[in-house]
């Protein structure tokens, strides 16, 4: 029992070499350089695979006005403002669908191009180039055709069209400057000039609500600092010309609401203001007739007008003096 209690007071007493350490990470130089090139080539695969996105930022400065209709309210029943802040609700207005979609309407939205890359069949929007110039011959603004399209050109005077109809693959050879009738669109396509053969575009015809998630989706706002009153837009996307195009398009119809809603404001204070100088007015003139027929009821003398008969009958009997005398 002494031995055991013995061994347990004796603790191993060791002490770290780090010299020693170092030598055998050096010793063992090329493993650590190999783990740092094959971190350094998956990292560079991992870049080039992953598909490049683009952010585009504006800042928003909100200015904090009240109508009359606002400040006679506060002056006479002064509370507490309890509801959401300035910033959360030109928030919400900024991230609306009806605001998005007219935003959207500034664009030019109706035809989208895209390619295929050689590697991956990635393909990639080519926003806002139009390498085909399509005319639409019929187009049904809530009923058009929507899938993809993929042109590929044959000589000078034909090209090679596939979509699909219904579940099937269609593949049709057309003519430049004809007519083509797709579901219940109908569109031609010009000559777009000399082509390489292997040459490959892919098209489809957009209404504004197609683009509302990509740009929901993109769209992030956040106040700069705290009761700053200055919002933060940002817009993120995989072409940086269609995310400034957009961001800036949101701006332009944000100003147009805030403007009309101001207007609606004016004339909301104007209709206002004339409607209490109409009650006032109608109160003030059915109080003077209620004094005017008080009086008359209770036979009150009005002093002004008793004194001004007084002075009259006091003029004529001086005339009347001085026409005595006179006889």
């Amino acid at each position: 029992m002494e031995e055991s209690e013995k061994f347990k007071n004796k603790l191993p007493h060791q002490e770290i070499d780090y010299f020693k350490i170092a030598k055998i990470f050096l010793s063992r130089w090329y493993w650590i350089a190999g783990s740092v090139i094959i971190c350094m080539i998956i990292s560079n695969v991992y870049l080039w695979y992953t598909p490049k996105t683009y952010q585009t930022g504006s800042s928003l400065k909100l200015e904090d006005k009240k109508s009359a209709v606002q400040d006679i309210s506060t002056t006479i029943a002064p509370v507490a403002d309890r509801g959401p802040s300035k910033v959360q609700t030109e928030t919400i207005v900024l991230q609306s669908s009806g605001l998005l979609l007219n935003a959207i309407k500034q664009l030019d939205y109706r035809i989208s191009f895209s390619i295929v890359g050689r590697l991956l069949n990635r393909t990639s929007d080519l926003y806002p180039q139009k390498p085909l110039d399509i005319q639409f011959i019929t187009f049904d603004s809530l009923n058009f055709y929507r899938r993809l399209m993929i042109y590929k050109p044959i000589n000078k005077q034909s090209y090679n069209l596939t979509y699909f109809v219904g579940t099937k693959q269609a593949n049709k050879i057309c003519r430049y400057d004809a007519p083509i009738t797709v579901d219940q669109t109908s569109f031609s396509i010009k000559y777009p000039g000399e082509l390489p053969k292997t040459a490959s575009y892919i098209f489809k015809f957009n209404g504004p609500d197609d683009y509302l998630d990509r740009v929901k989706k993109g769209l992030h706002i956040s106040e700069v600092t705290k009761n700053s009153n200055i919002l933060s837009l940002q817009e993120v996307d995989a072409s940086p010309q269609f995310a400034a195009d957009v961001l800036n398009a949101i701006m332009k119809e944000y100003l147009s609401y805030d403007k009309a809603q101001r207007r609606q404001s004016a004339s909301q204070t104007i209709d206002f203001i004339d409607s209490q100088l109409d009650f006032l007015s109608k109160e003030v003139k059915q109080s003077g007739n209620s004094i005017e027929e008080y009086k008359r009821n209770t036979k009150v003398l009005d002093v002004s007008s008793a004194t001004d008969i007084a002075l009259s009958k006091a003029k004529d009997l001086d005339a009347q003096t001085n026409l005595l005398k006179i006889q």
